[in-house]
């Protein structure tokens, strides 16, 4: 367009002074208005061009809350500045530090499985709804405080207590583990209950009250039996979209990991404009004894 620009470069690194990949530079202008956005490549780098100005940034990355905080943005400590044909400046960023867990899973006889973990927290409302009466629906609504879809977090499922004036549960994170029953991963430090499942089959595992720190790795073992008899019954979905398809996003291994998790024993593919194979995903998640 014929307008001058300034080249903004910069690293990203945890509290550990560990680099961070793939965390999301959200750029905003002078105004508070969101203008550009770019992700950390492998060694937590990120460039990007602007227009001469003044400029914030705020950071999501998986495993921690967005940087800087609500109450801590749009100050001096998060501007940059970008002059025409400037070659700077250099934004060194320094995010907290993320939680972790690993988890393993096991049927009653020490068989690794594949499961699902759920990873439920509690949340509150703010005291503008507490105090609401009529229409409070925008004022409760969990995304005004819970979550961030302007800079792109997931929704957070939540219960419909907030409807009431009244605090909750929210799912904080899913993980899936596949045939080795063994899945981990970055997630926000918090305290949460802990619920091991695997569809309608088995029953529930449930660890409360587990606290993911900050830069620390939390162990869980997590342990269900069959409880339901489905002999001669077979579990099949079929109907399957996955990321072969315009409408779907989830790539192959995570399609037929999920779907395992849930118990599923027969998994039918109908991608659109596309023929799909759960085949070798199957193969190499060691799902071949529990899914085809």
């Amino acid at each position: 367009r014929g307008q001058e620009t300034g080249t903004v470069s910069g690293e990203v690194r945890d509290g550990t002074g560990a680099s961070t990949s793939d965390a999301e530079i959200h750029v905003f202008d002078s105004e508070e208005r969101p203008h550009s956005q770019t992700t950390s490549d492998k060694d937590g780098k990120f460039k990007l061009k602007l227009a001469p100005g003044e400029y914030y940034y705020i950071i999501t990355s998986e495993g921690r809350a967005p940087f800087p905080a609500k109450g801590d943005r749009f100050t001096d400590a998060s501007k940059i500045t970008v002059k025409a044909g400037n070659k700077g400046p250099y934004v060194r960023i320094r995010l907290p530090k993320a939680g972790y867990a690993r988890m393993q899973i096991r049927d009653d006889s020490g068989r690794p499985l594949p499961a699902k973990v759920t990873f439920v927290g509690k949340y509150d409302v703010s005291a503008k709804c507490k105090g609401c009466t009529g229409d409070c629906v925008a004022i409760c609504d969990p995304r005004n405080y819970l979550f961030e879809l302007a800079i792109g977090e997931h929704r957070f499922p939540t219960d419909l207590n907030w409807h009431e004036g009244k605090g909750g549960e929210f799912i904080q994170k899913i993980f899936y583990a596949a045939g080795d029953g063994v899945v981990e991963g970055a997630i926000r430090p918090g305290v949460y209950d802990v619920y091991v499942s695997r569809g309608i089959e088995y029953d529930i595992d449930v660890k409360r009250g587990v606290k993911i720190e900050p830069g620390s790795a939390v162990q869980i073992f997590g342990q269900i039996q069959r409880v339901v008899d489905t002999t001669n019954y077979i579990s099949a979905d079929l109907h399957i979209h996955s990321g072969n398809s315009l409408d779907a996003s989830l790539d192959l291994d995570g399609r037929v990991i999920s779907g395992a998790s849930e118990g599923l024993e027969i998994a039918v593919a109908t991608d659109h404009n596309f023929v799909t194979d759960y085949a070798p995903a199957i193969s190499r998640n060691g799902l071949g004894d529990w899914m085809s």
